[in-house]
């Protein structure tokens, strides 16, 4: 939303409902799809892993397990 893009527009040529469905954590990218999303979003693949890592880790330290932290 701040880029003022729409999930049409980034998650060309993946589709708008597989775009969602990451979002909300219902399904977990590929490799080369988050690295085509990261780039969509002026952004790298390395920083948006950073950003799950750093969720984890909160996660963690508020006493949930890592399983209970990761969407599926």
């Amino acid at each position: 939303m701040a880029l003022g893009l729409s999930q049409d527009s980034i998650g060309r040529p993946l589709s708008r409902a597989f775009l969602s469905s990451v979002e909300s954590g219902r399904t977990v990218p590929s490799l080369p799809s988050l690295l085509m999303i990261a780039r969509k979003l002026n952004s790298t693949g390395a920083t948006i892993l950073a950003s799950v890592e750093s969720q984890l880790e909160e996660h963690d330290e508020h006493g949930n397990s890592d399983k209970a932290a990761v969407a599926r």
